[in-house]
């Protein structure tokens, strides 16, 4: 038996679990050693933002959760330990592992993070419940684990989560891995920000599913001077009706990395998405960001929109946007628009008439495009959830 695996053992006995969750896991690390360690490649001759890496040792570190709802009846917020000891909830879940396997396999560092989870957070809310939920997570400085949100039907679950970050070296790697399910006719809303995140490598895959009438909103904000964030999101819209909104907020600075891909799959009749997104680059960081709106042929009546703004705020900042389509059905409207370009002494003429000082000039700029990007992704739904304050205050 390697290191790893005994370490995937200990990790597996320690939460208490079945013993086919200690098998998916080796199966998670065999995928994983099936991937080059040091390379992440797009196959567009575009070097990936992510640095060259060896290996990922994760030591036994602690997590810390604190979470707080608006409701507690019809509402549960459990850590991995206790909710894996419920067998009706062990089969739900590994069910959803075993037809996921290799959307959480995609790339060695996912697999890495599936296979060495040591513990999260399931939030189970039942069917016509209202619920407001705010969770702040203290990641160690190395580490992987995973949240669930499973909204029941006519559900309405808003989920804001912080990040904040134990110190570490530029060599630490952290993973989560993110599932939520949206049953039919629920709202979803789950954003994040990153606070504090100032070294090492992050790895965030996020799964979501949405059944017939369901929406799933999903926004992220993420701003950092050092470090690298590798985040991937993937929406099925597998019910008639239903729709995703993605929207992601970057700004990097120093040499700090950001590598993100949004992908909507449409998988029913008369379902939309929505992805937009908003970046900046200032010192010698390096922005990629990637979309993907897919429609297959058999598929009726599917929107779909993409949107993306970047500005590079200095001369050694980099960023590479790369939106596409993949719609074989002539029932469905689709487009996708990306401008990346610096900022003109034009655009900053007016605020600076204004009194305000260049910095504060491009810091009004940038918000303004965020909130026009959050408003169009949301289209009032819940936006009043989402406001730019409460994701970078």
């Amino acid at each position: 038996m390697t290191n790893r695996e005994s370490h995937i053992q200990n990790i597996s006995h320690s939460c208490n679990e079945p013993e086919v969750f200690l098998k998916w896991r080796l199966s998670m690390l065999e995928c994983a050693e099936k991937f080059s360690e040091e390379t992440l490649s797009y196959g567009l001759g575009i070097a990936p933002a992510i640095p060259r890496v060896t290996a990922w040792d994760i030591p036994e570190s602690p997590y810390a959760y604190q979470w707080r709802t608006s409701s507690e009846q019809g509402v549960r917020v459990m850590r991995w330990p206790e909710a894996v000891k419920e067998n009706s909830f062990s089969e739900k879940i590994f069910a959803l592992f075993e037809t996921q396997k290799e959307g959480v396999s995609s790339n060695h560092f996912f697999a890495m993070s599936a296979a060495l989870f040591s513990d999260g957070v399931v939030v189970l809310v039942d069917e016509g419940i209202s619920v407001d939920i705010v969770l702040e997570t203290k990641m160690p400085a190395s580490g992987a684990d995973m949240l669930f949100v499973f909204a029941g039907a006519r559900s309405r679950v808003t989920v804001h989560e912080t990040f904040s970050f134990a110190s570490g070296n530029t060599a630490d790697m952290k993973g989560r891995t993110v599932f939520v399910i949206a049953e039919e006719e629920s709202r979803v809303a789950y954003a994040e920000k990153l606070r504090r995140f100032s070294g090492g490598l992050f790895f965030i895959n996020r799964k979501a599913f949405a059944k017939e009438k369901a929406h799933v909103s999903l926004v992220e904000a993420s701003g950092y001077a050092a470090g690298f964030l590798k985040s991937e999101t993937a929406v099925f819209l597998e019910g008639e009706k239903s729709k995703a909104n993605l929207v992601a907020f970057a700004e990097t600075d120093g040499t700090a990395g950001y590598d993100a891909l949004a992908r909507v799959f449409h998988r029913a009749d008369d379902t939309v998405s929505n992805i937009f997104s908003v970046g900046t680059a200032s010192g010698l960081s390096k922005i990629i960001y990637r979309s993907l709106i897919q429609v297959p042929k058999d598929i009726h009546g599917g929107v779909g929109r993409q949107e993306g703004n970047f500005l590079m705020l200095s001369s050694g900042a980099e960023i590479d946007a790369i939106p596409s389509l993949e719609v074989a059905s002539d029932d469905t409207k689709t487009s996708h628009a990306v401008s990346v370009r610096r900022l003109s002494a034009d655009r900053l003429f007016y605020p600076r008439t204004r009194g305000f000082p260049s910095r504060d000039a491009e810091s009004l700029i940038v918000r303004g495009l965020m909130e026009d990007a959050l408003l169009a992704a949301l289209s009032g739904e819940r936006a009043d959830s989402f406001s730019l304050e409460s994701l970078f205050a």
